[in-house]
């Protein structure tokens, strides 16, 4: 069978969160590059009207303004548009994090099957609490148990994610380099969300192959930028993959579906 609507939808949302954000850092970066621009014609159009005039124009506050957005702007660019790229990385992990956990409620509010697997009958919560919760708080709370047993807190990059998907039947094998850039990229996030982008041992110890100092402040270029969306579009991709084998071994001869 093909691949339903239900299962489709949570990668159709990543996608376009994913043009929206790309867009945006396309407009930053043009954006800056304008500001820088626009400030030194008007310093540049000032000094030729001072010339002709032979006096000075006044300042009403307007050129200060624009030098110090350009200067802000100057230094974003010369840097390589560390705080864009911040941002982005913060951005690009969650977008995966969300991919995950919409595809999986889907799953378990459109496949009957997946109810009765064993770990979430294991699940325990009391019937009066679970009669009160709506349709997706009860899978958001059943998947919410399932990474606890899976202890996926403890896990890192994609692994946490293979763990609760293998519930389901949906894990399997990745390439080592996805899975490094991966587990580069939840690091960074980390590191730049909860340490306010300082590095400490933690992270040293993670990412051993990364040169960065215990207490210097961790510098997120363009190349970071792609080799990390590059692993987030390469894993969904091969989430994707896994999916609509599944529903095409659901159409096989001698096969049952839900």
């Amino acid at each position: 069978m093909n691949t339903p609507a239900w299962a489709r939808e949570p990668f159709s949302s990543f996608i376009d969160y994913h043009e929206r954000i790309h867009s945006f850092y396309h407009l930053t970066v043009d954006g800056l590059g304008i500001i820088i621009h626009s400030s030194q014609r008007l310093e540049e159009l000032t000094r030729e009207l001072e010339e002709l005039d032979h006096r000075q124009i006044e300042d009403d506050g307007t050129r200060k303004a624009a030098r110090l957005r350009a200067e802000k702007a100057k230094w974003e660019v010369d840097n390589g548009f560390p705080t864009l790229h911040e941002q982005q990385i913060v951005a690009l992990w969650t977008s995966l994090e969300c991919l995950i956990e919409d595809f999986l409620i889907a799953w378990m509010a459109n496949t009957p099957s997946s109810m009765q697997l064993d770990d979430i009958r294991k699940v325990r919560i009391s019937i009066s609490d679970y009669q009160q919760m709506q349709d997706l708080d009860r899978y958001h709370y059943l998947l919410g148990e399932l990474g606890r047993t899976a202890k996926s807190a403890f896990r890192r990059g994609c692994d946490k994610f293979e763990e609760i998907l293998s519930f389901f039947g949906l894990s399997g094998q990745i390439e080592a380099s996805v899975k490094r850039n991966l587990f580069e990229l939840e690091s960074a996030r980390n590191v730049l969300l909860h340490r306010r982008g300082i590095v400490d041992h933690r992270f040293i110890q993670a990412c051993p192959w990364i040169k960065a100092e215990n207490g210097a402040k961790l510098i997120i270029g363009r190349e970071h930028f792609e080799r990390y969306s590059g692993a987030v579009f390469d894993y969904s991709e091969i989430v994707l993959k896994r999916v609509k084998a599944h529903f095409a071994s659901i159409s096989a001869p001698g096969s049952s579906g839900d």
